[in-house]
């Protein structure tokens, strides 16, 4: 009996130190996995926060890139500038924009010396503020470095805070911006000068709508405007201060009564903000004009007359594309003329008003634009660039003949519409920088271009975002 009970009080004592064994360890996992529990929690919070960190900051740096899409949306740099001070213009601008306002208060817009790069605002540890959590942004703009690039970069850093956690833990995002023409209301008005207007003529000039004959010209001369005869469909635009001259018996914008026209149908600018005129650019045009004008075809392809050559042009002739006319040079189209296409000066500067003179005269002429030539080769692109009858900065140009009709707009230094000139215009008579004077006894009507375009003529650009250059980069 004894020896019995000895066995099984050492077979209890073993189980009960396997049991206190196995509870140990039970206790030892437990304690572990609350351990790692408690760690992969804490773990998950800390990323769940630098996450909210990270988005806010991201969130304030997309802000940041709104506010600069709006600010180079209202930018206006001319097409003259060149690609080294393209970012100077842009600079210039958003200072006039931004410099001064809330939300930059004694803050500035900077440039740094070699005119590659902005700084909105100007030091990179300056910040624009978004709202009472303390977040911000920093915006950056560079300049592309090709010589005939005109994007722009740019690069926006955001803060979730204020907080010095916050200055290291910044995010970033870039966007390449395009420039773009800026939309203009410019042809809206078929006769522009930057001289003198005077018009003398036998019969109306009217406009479909009728505003297409108004008179739009930015001189400081006196008078402005003279009208002798005839009447114009459409008002006149002047400086502030200027009268123009209205004859008794003349009308304008329907109106024959004087002190109805001075009071409705004068309208003025401010010489501070005076519409753009198109700045020309015929170097689009003249590569494609590689022919030289030999007298005695029929018809010509995309040629130019070279300088000094100055030739009388009779019909029955036909030119289709380009015709490049080379300075200085006197070209008179001679009658039973049919251009079909665009006649351009080559823009160099040589010679002057007497020497440089494009002439139309004679009857049997016809014109219709680039949109209309035939589907071949050679005209592939130029059918495309529609929008102008004649550019041609640097010449006087004159009409003495006869056209059905004009298609597209016809630009010159100074216009002279004389004799018994029919013209029906799809577009605009601009006169760059001397008068425009129209004393024909035909008659003379304006209306828009129907293909939309003005090819040629540049105004100035805005900047916008290339949707498909979005990165998130280092800040």
């Amino acid at each position: 009996m004894g020896m019995r009970h000895t066995t099984t009080s050492a077979r209890f004592r073993q189980r009960r130190a396997i049991a206190s064994m196995l509870a140990m360890l039970y206790l030892v996992l437990f304690a572990m996995l609350a351990v790692g529990f408690y760690a992969t929690t804490n773990t998950a919070g800390q990323v769940s926060i630098n996450e909210q960190r990270r988005y806010r900051a991201l969130g304030a740096a997309e802000s940041g890139m709104d506010f600069a899409r709006y600010q180079l949306f209202q930018v206006s740099v001319l097409p003259t500038t060149t690609n080294d001070q393209v970012l100077n213009e842009i600079y210039k601008d958003l200072c006039v924009q931004l410099n001064g306002t809330p939300n930059m208060g004694s803050k500035v817009v900077g440039i740094n010396i070699g005119l590659t790069e902005v700084n909105i605002p100007s030091q990179k540890d300056q910040y624009i503020k978004l709202g009472a959590d303390g977040s911000k942004f920093h915006i950056t703009i560079s300049r592309g470095l090709g010589t005939l690039d005109r994007r722009i970069t740019v690069k926006v850093a955001g803060a979730y805070s204020d907080s010095s956690i916050a200055a290291s833990d910044l995010a970033a995002v870039q966007l390449i911006y395009d420039p773009l023409e800026r939309p203009t209301t410019f042809f809206d008005t078929g006769m522009a000068a930057r001289g003198a207007v005077t018009i003398d003529t036998k019969n109306p000039i009217n406009g479909a709508p009728a505003s297409e004959a108004s008179i739009l010209t930015t001189t400081a001369a006196v008078p402005p405007v003279t009208m002798l005869t005839g009447s114009i469909a459409g008002d006149i635009t002047v400086l502030n201060g200027a009268v123009p001259v209205i004859t008794p018996g003349t009308s304008v914008g329907g109106s024959s009564i004087m002190a109805d026209i001075l009071a409705n149908h004068v309208h003025h600018i401010d010489p501070a903000a005076l519409p753009e005129f198109p700045t020309p650019d015929t170097s689009i045009y003249a590569k494609y004009a590689t022919t030289m004008y030999v007298a005695g075809k029929a018809s010509y392809d995309n040629v130019y007359i070279p300088a000094n050559l100055n030739p009388t042009i009779g019909g029955p002739i036909t030119f289709r594309g380009v015709v490049l006319v080379k300075s200085p040079n006197n070209v008179k189209f001679n009658g039973n003329v049919n251009i079909q296409g665009i006649v351009v000066s080559d823009n160099t500067g040589v010679g002057t008003l007497l020497t440089n003179v494009l002439t139309f005269t004679g009857s049997g002429n016809t014109t219709s634009g680039l949109e209309s030539l035939p589907n071949l080769p050679q005209f592939a692109e130029l059918r495309q660039m529609g929008g102008s009858f004649v550019i041609a900065p640097g010449y006087d140009i004159k009409f003495t003949g006869n056209f059905n009709a004009i298609s597209g707009n016809i630009i010159g230094d100074r216009i002279n519409v004389q004799g018994s000139s029919d013209l029906a215009i799809s577009g605009s008579m601009v006169s760059l920088k001397q008068t425009l004077t129209l004393g024909t006894n035909g008659v003379l009507s304006f209306k828009p271009n129907p293909s939309g375009f003005h090819t040629g003529l540049r105004f100035s650009d805005r900047w916008v975002p290339n949707p498909t250059s979005y990165d998130e980069v280092k800040p």
